[in-house]
């Protein structure tokens, strides 16, 4: 039986109560003791004086299902203290799915799926194993490219379709997943009415798990778009997530503090809403969802001939229902190009420098990127200047929400190294902790770690993580707390902070002293398992 024991350091147990001074024994994959230690033990010992000692990071809100086929160690993850990540968010899972639809189910392209249904999934990935612990809920958007022929997607859903996608999310269910999660901001889940998210959401109560749900708009119209949705989960009495709280450019002053208290009024009614909020100003997303969703219904080569024809442009630029108002408002020096498959040489330039560059006009120079970038246009990513830090402030305030990355695991060498999704990847935790404990005081150390932990675990159903305690799960991270730094900056985002002494996933050590270890210990969490 493999032991460990973790003496003298400060632990900060996740639950937000105060800090105290302890020995930790780590016995297997669990917590076996905590309390003080004879000088008799026998084993691997960790000296954790004038240290902290805390749960592993949960990071509620990722996108690292995009990578952990390319790169399982998730090296930017591990580093940064996150052992357990939570997949399929937005609408889009990469699982269920057939022959037919992978290459609009799975993000990016290039992913080479062995796999049908959830199951099949699951078991790929455990079967490959990974360094962190990983749940993951079903997209609402797969299930409608599943159930709803091409070319129909910009419509509402019809009786058939979605009993279809009620038997694919209960099937889902029964092979682990934890929840539904819906991208009502994005194609194909945009098209969706309140009676189709109702019916699905009778199988989430059902089957007792929750919903996390990106909001149809977090700007001009952000306070009726989450109030629509908790109005949603009051209805169907299930258990709601509202995905990266922040509001977008063009949102109204106070709308965090006016939200909030909508939250509250229903919570008293018994609705159960949590939230988690992203700790940066950059909002990110392929390029695409700039485009009307009758663009995004086209297959990959109907949609390149469609920006090629110089006809369609002007209907190709016209969107009743615009993912942000940075492009609306001209704000095309806020809007950078982050990633891109097959031109590179975009990254970090903003729309306003190609379009000088190219000689063309914004939206021009936008057909122009996506047509370069051929079958791949959909991995094209861009970030904005978008989220406000007083509305992040406002949101931490509130006692259900928690923080997320809303990026993805990679590393700084691999097959993931030039991957890019946000300037934050490398960072989002240590910045978090730096930015608002220590440099501004907004929220104590013990409140931080919380949200990082303990709080995420219950909003995501996740048993026996996310708090130290014995018979838990021995997911640890030691901190410096004086040398915790992030070293990323926009240009260089790829590098890892400093201050993770160790880092545990179920009692196996994968990070220690600035070293990492070959281990792959991550489990699969999965519904009532």
């Amino acid at each position: 039986m493999a032991q460990t024991l973790i003496k003298n350091a400060l632990v900060i147990d996740g639950t937000n109560a105060k800090p105290y001074q302890a020995d930790i024994i780590i016995k297997d994959d669990k917590i076996y003791e905590i309390g003080k230690v004879s000088s008799s033990f026998s084993g691997k010992i960790i000296d954790g004086t004038n240290k902290i000692i805390c749960p592993g990071f949960i990071d509620i809100h990722t996108h690292s299902d995009f990578t952990i086929h390319f790169d399982n160690r998730a090296e930017s993850q591990i580093r940064q203290g996150v052992t357990t990540q939570v997949v399929g968010l937005c609408g889009y899972s990469n699982a269920p799915l057939t022959k037919e639809t992978q290459k609009e189910i799975l993000v990016p392209s290039t992913i080479q799926p062995t796999w049908n249904n959830f199951k099949e999934y699951l078991n790929t990935i455990e079967e490959n194993k990974t360094a962190t612990n990983i749940a993951c809920l079903v997209g609402h958007g797969t299930l409608r490219i599943l159930a709803m022929p091409q070319g129909s997607r910009i419509r509402e859903a019809n009786l058939d379709e979605i009993k279809i996608m009620q038997n694919l999310l209960a099937k889902c269910f029964e092979e682990g997943a934890i929840g539904l999660s819906t991208g009502l901001e994005y194609f194909p889940g945009k098209a969706a009415k309140n009676f189709e998210l109702l019916q699905l959401l009778q199988i989430v109560k059902e089957y007792n798990t929750y919903h996390s749900c990106h909001t149809k708009n977090r700007d001009l119209f952000a306070l009726s778009s989450f109030t629509e949705i908790i109005e949603i989960a009051h209805i169907s009495q299930t258990k709601l997530q509202i995905s990266h709280v922040n509001c977008k450019y063009g949102r109204r002053d106070n709308i965090m503090k006016n939200f909030l208290t909508i939250c509250n009024w229903y919570r008293e009614e018994g609705v159960q809403i949590g939230m988690d909020v992203i700790p940066s100003i950059w909002n990110h997303a392929n390029i695409t969802a700039l485009l009307p969703s009758w663009a995004l219904d086209l297959s990959i080569p109907k949609l390149l001939s469609a920006l090629e024809d110089t006809t369609l442009h002007t209907k190709l630029m016209h969107n009743d229902e615009p993912f942000m108002q940075l492009h609306v408002q001209n704000q095309w020096d806020k809007i950078y190009i982050f990633d891109a498959i097959i031109h590179k040489e975009n990254i970090g330039k903003t729309i306003a420098q190609l379009s000088e560059e190219f000689h063309l006009s914004p939206w021009e120079t936008i057909f122009k990127l996506l047509i370069d970038e051929k079958e791949y246009l959909h991995s094209l990513m861009f970030i904005g200047e978008c989220f406000n830090k007083n509305d992040i402030i406002t949101a931490l305030s509130d006692p259900y929400c928690c923080v997320c990355s809303d990026s993805i695991a990679q590393a700084s060498d691999g097959p993931t190294s030039t991957m890019r999704i946000t300037p934050d990847s490398f960072t989002w935790a240590e910045r978090f902790i730096n930015d608002y404990t220590q440099k501004e005081k907004i929220l104590s150390l013990q409140e931080a770690i919380y949200k990082l932990t303990h709080l995420p675990a219950q909003l995501a159903n996740i048993k026996e993580r996310g708090c130290i305690k014995e018979n838990y799960y021995a997911d640890l991270v030691l901190i410096d707390i004086n040398k915790l730094s992030d070293q990323a900056t926009f240009q260089n985002f790829n590098s890892y902070p400093e201050g993770i002494e160790l880092v545990m996933v179920n009692g196996t050590t994968v990070f220690e002293n600035g070293k990492r270890s070959s281990h792959l210990p991550g489990k699969i969490i999965k519904h009532n398992a």
